[in-house]
């Protein structure tokens, strides 16, 4: 999948759909607004809300359905979502930052910045920042502490940690393979180099520039706006989702709203420049 597609499909899974600002002069709002009425009837989805946005700026927004399990507070543009691997675009906009200021390279063995990092690699070869964005540094898909499943995370430095006692599935450079451990390990290089905690390196990057004021990185600051959700197997009854922090926060432990993402969304279409170098943006997308 290329880096341009992968950002697409982030967008889409965030709930946000971007179009160029020559498209249909008005968005099809009844056919968005049926479908996500079909999606909460028919799919039993507590709440959706959407953003419609070109690199102008929100087209159009609406919200669906209810924010709390009680069904009496309407979701609205306000509601906070957990954006998952969304996440995962905004750590790797804050490492091209950083990249831009020449204070990283994508290119330099990962572990320049962070010493401590080994693990088993049986096939040679040095993992790199540009290898771990893009999903081709040959680590495990989750790592053994701080996956998702992980009651106890202790924090994403402990989850890296942990990914000492994991080997390689592939040579670094050779495969693509998703991998929740390896943006863990991109959030740690951006904690290093900034000498910040992860989440506030986050923040002073990302979210404070664009003014997502409402967006954060964990959840306590967010919980009271926190749209209720629902989790169920497949064979299994709907319940409840529990609220917590990851311990791969890097990897998908963003809480936004649709405005929010909206602006990170726009800041992109519009070549990064509230954020980045337009050259940096094709470089992150290449």
């Amino acid at each position: 999948m290329t880096r341009r597609l992968y950002l697409a499909s982030l967008f889409l899974i965030g709930l946000i759909l971007a179009v160029p600002a020559a498209a249909a002069p008005a968005p099809p709002a009844d056919a968005i607004a049926g479908a996500a009425k079909w999606e909460i009837e028919n799919e039993k989805i507590p709440s959706i809300a959407i953003a419609l946005v070109d690199k102008g700026g929100v087209v159009w927004s609406g919200a669906w359905g209810f924010a709390d399990a009680g069904r009496s507070q309407p979701a609205g543009p306000d509601t906070v979502y957990r954006a998952g691997s969304v996440s995962k675009l905004l750590t790797d906009t804050a490492i091209m930052r950083l990249v831009e200021a020449g204070k990283l390279d994508l290119d330099a063995p990962v572990t320049r910045y962070l010493p401590g990092f080994h693990p088993h690699n049986p096939f040679g070869g040095e993992i790199t920042l540009r290898q771990l964005m893009t999903h081709r540094s040959g680590l495990v898909r989750e790592p053994p502490r701080g996956h998702y499943f992980d009651a106890d995370a202790k924090g994403q430095d402990d989850t890296v940690l942990s990914l000492n006692d994991t080997t390689l599935v592939a040579k670094p450079g050779a495969l693509t393979k998703y991998s929740n451990a390896g943006l863990a390990v991109v959030g740690e290089v951006l904690a290093a180099v900034t000498g910040k905690p992860y989440e506030q390196a986050l923040n002073d990057s990302i979210l404070a520039p664009l003014g997502m004021k409402a967006s954060s990185m964990t959840l306590p600051p967010v919980r009271d706006r926190l749209a209720y959700s629902e989790m169920a197997s497949f064979d299994g009854p709907r319940f409840p989702a529990p609220p917590f922090d990851l311990g791969t926060p890097a990897a998908g432990n963003l809480y936004t709203t649709t405005g929010d993402l909206g602006r990170f969304a726009v800041a992109m279409l519009d070549h990064g420049q509230a954020l980045l170098k337009p050259a940096t943006v094709e470089e992150m997308w290449r």
